[in-house]
């Protein structure tokens, strides 16, 4: 069984070069990757562990115009977030997945932490991918949906204020204090620290992956 760490890295390599490895700590995920489906829309994978199904993981997808994976507000279309078994046909999931997840009825998919299964879940990634962005309408969803705009519209106001992106472990202190500064004038003072968080990494990641970034100084 590999470790997270290796678990991650071997994930990494598989889904090269179509997907990237995302910068940052993401809520919720061990790590998340993505590819951009146009100029201005993404695709994220999310990768997942549980407590359940020990030493195993699985994926879920989230297609929007910024990288906070997994972000469901009340006004996010629910059916651009779904995990990578559910866009598996039956004769995939034959070849795809561990028995109890081949069974009739079951949609939900999980694999173990191992060589054969990381494969397994790359070629499940890569046959799901196109059809969850291919949902009938999910993309006109995305691209009107005036709740993402307005959220876009936040992030790059917090970009503007914070200026190049550093590539670093995390989001760096400059970016919260856009975030926070932009918060204080949208949703008022003293805005929530878990908040600030999510905007600032979110615009941060999006001005990285943007390639409108800079290597961090070693001095």
């Amino acid at each position: 069984m590999l470790s997270r760490a290796k678990l991650i890295a071997r994930i990494q390599s598989e889904l090269a070069p179509a997907y990237e490895l995302l910068a940052g700590r993401s809520i919720g995920a061990m790590a998340q990757f993505y590819r951009w489906v146009s100029h201005d829309l993404v695709l994220s994978l999310g990768i997942e562990s549980s407590s359940r199904y020990k030493g195993r993981f699985t994926g879920s997808f989230y297609l929007s115009r910024s990288f906070t994976w997994a972000y469901l507000p009340s006004w996010f279309p629910r059916d651009a977030y779904g995990r990578v078994g559910h866009f598996l046909r039956p004769d995939e999931r034959e070849l795809l997945l561990p028995s109890e997840f081949r069974r009739p009825g079951v949609v939900d998919a999980w694999w173990w932490a191992e060589e054969d299964d990381i494969n397994k879940f790359a070629q499940a990634v890569r046959l799901g991918g196109p059809r969850f962005v291919e949902t009938p309408g999910l993309v006109e969803k995305i691209s009107s949906n005036e709740g993402i705009q307005r959220h876009v519209a936040l992030l790059d106001a917090v970009a503007d204020r914070a200026g190049a992106a550093v590539v670093a472990p995390d989001v760096p202190t400059n970016w919260l204090d856009a975030a926070r500064d932009v918060l204080s004038k949208s949703v008022g003072p003293s805005p929530k620290a878990t908040l600030v968080q999510l905007i600032a990494t979110d615009a941060w990641r999006r001005r990285l992956a943007s390639g409108h970034s800079v290597e961090a100084s070693s001095s």
